[in-house]
């Protein structure tokens, strides 16, 4: 029989050693990222409403994700953001930036500037 009392004891005596400061932008920056990420390349394969045309679903991915983005916080989660190294992030950033540019949003196109622009400064410093 299953003592519930000792499964729960499992998390009370959790000594991982985590500060407030890195469980906070760590999880919420790099958490959000991949949600922008799916959303942008995974959103419109997976979205199917058969009532509303492409540029509808376009318009709601992309707007969602910009959203998710702008929550993040570039000035703390610069150093986070340096340490994603994926391309698929900087494909879905490139992704939303052409959406944005066709729709003539271009003030939404500032902020995929700044963090493409953190990945430039990163593949500079690296060579």
């Amino acid at each position: 029989m299953v003592n519930i009392d000792k499964i729960f004891d499992l998390f009370n005596n959790y000594s991982g050693s985590t500060s407030e400061d890195n469980i906070d932008i760590y999880s919420n920056s790099l958490f959000k990222s991949n949600i922008f990420t799916q959303l942008v390349l995974k959103g419109e394969n997976k979205i199917n409403f058969p009532f509303r045309n492409k540029d509808t679903i376009d318009f709601l991915i992309y707007t969602r994700a910009y959203e998710i983005l702008e929550e993040i916080n570039l000035e703390s989660s610069h150093k986070v953001l340096k340490e994603i190294n994926s391309d698929s992030f900087k494909i879905a950033l490139n992704k939303a930036m052409d959406y944005f540019i066709s729709t003539e949003e271009y003030e939404k196109c500032i902020l995929l500037k700044e963090f493409l622009n953190i990945f430039k400064d990163n593949l500079e410093f690296k060579e």
